[in-house]
């Protein structure tokens, strides 16, 4: 399916005059199929290889011909489909080269379009055009809650925090949409909410059921009383970036900051549970992930999400990177320069709006050593309801 669609002219410029002008391969970023316009915003160019070579090999001649690094190009549209936020996304690929090797290389880039799952059929805009004033950034913050329980039998404590983290991704969808203070329309279009011509940005408050109509319990998780020997429980304010055209409507707008939001909660989860599985060495089995308390007691222990650093690009567009308590936040800034290539020297280039908890308890310092513990037997049991 071939595409039209707007290509920012800033894009544009870094195509021409970025290094390497006469060869170069990247990725595209933008916005299909959710909105009133399909546009490419950004273009990303492929860096170079750990070994510092090209992405690409060139056979000059006659025959000229242009080989792609498949591997890498689909390794770097994953590290930055990772840090896209609400709104945006890899939707293809652009190849800059002698015409000569163009038809056969256009083939092949066409291919590996559709295997890093982008738009194949993305047409030559007739004319750039300045996307970047066009579009909106919508923010929120949403507060979570989430209480795991932990069982020794069938059910892991990963499946667990997965079903838990699930739950909250139904609520943020079920969420309702408050705009300026005001229940908005949901067919409202996004340029009659702003106060003024020259703003890009949006406050959106979403609101949800109260948590006990909503939330599972540790029965419902498939947890009972009698197997359910501890809990995890973690709490707090993690924010939520979308990106939208003014001409989009209120509702394709919020859905793409409420994926954002639920995107990001995931994200943050597979890396409490990959960190956990990588240090515990000695735990044999999924279940040792997570423990909760093993005294009398069924207090459940404490877990900071990782936060959220934005990464800021051109106009209103930012990028999201999520790190652990204990982090060094020097590894945003390794992102930013090997991933998109940006000039991004010290942390405070970044935006940083959400800050670690500083409640006691299980803390990352302490959390691996605690999962450890659930050889040490269970002596508590988890009440059920809302929590």
């Amino acid at each position: 399916m071939v595409r039209n669609c707007v290509l920012d002219q800033v894009a544009t410029d870094r195509i021409v005059q970025g290094p390497g002008q006469q060869l170069q391969v990247g990725l595209l970023l933008g916005s299909f199929d959710t909105g009133a316009r399909d546009f490419i915003a950004r273009v990303q160019q492929t860096p170079p290889t750990e070994e510092g070579q090209d992405p690409f090999s060139w056979t000059a001649g006659g025959k000229s011909s242009i080989l792609l690094d498949e591997s890498w190009i689909s390794d770097h549209s994953g590290q930055v489909t990772a840090l896209c936020t609400g709104g945006l996304a890899v939707v293809g690929l652009y190849l800059v080269c002698p015409q000569a090797a163009f038809t056969k290389a256009s083939t092949h880039i066409c291919k590996l379009a559709a295997v890093i799952r982008a738009s194949q059929g993305v047409k030559r805009p007739a004319a750039a055009a300045p996307v970047l004033d066009s579009l909106v950034s919508l923010k929120c913050s949403f507060t979570i809650h989430l209480a795991v329980p932990v069982t020794r039998q069938s059910q892991t404590a990963k499946i667990a925090f997965q079903e838990a983290v699930e739950a909250e991704c139904r609520s943020i969808a079920s969420a309702t949409a408050i705009v300026n203070g005001r229940l908005a329309s949901s067919e409202q279009v996004i340029h009659d909410l702003l106060p003024s011509e020259d703003l890009h940005d949006l406050e959106v408050e979403l609101l949800t059921q109260p948590r006990c109509l909503h939330q599972q319990s540790g029965h419902e998780l498939g947890v009972s009383e009698c197997t359910a020997w501890g809990r995890v429980q973690t709490s707090g304010t993690i924010t939520g970036r979308a990106v939208a055209h003014r001409r989009d409507t209120l509702k394709s707008a919020v859905q793409s900051l409420k994926e954002d939001l639920a995107a990001s909660l995931r994200q943050r989860m597979q890396l409490l549970v990959v960190d956990a599985e990588e240090d515990a060495s000695e735990a044999s089995a999924l279940s040792r992930i997570l423990c909760g308390s093993d005294g009398p007691t069924a207090e459940p222990m404490q877990l900071h999400l990782p936060k959220r650093v934005m990464i800021p690009l051109e106009g209103c567009m930012e990028l999201g990177d999520h790190l652990l308590p204990g982090d060094d936040e020097q590894q945003a800034v390794t992102t930013a320069c090997e991933v998109l290539s940006l000039d991004v020297t010290q942390p405070n280039q970044l935006h940083w709006p959400e800050e670690f908890g500083a409640s006691a308890g299980l803390t990352h310092d302490n959390f691996d050593g605690i999962m450890h513990d659930m050889q040490k037997g269970a002596n508590s049991r988890l009440p059920r309801g809302c929590v």
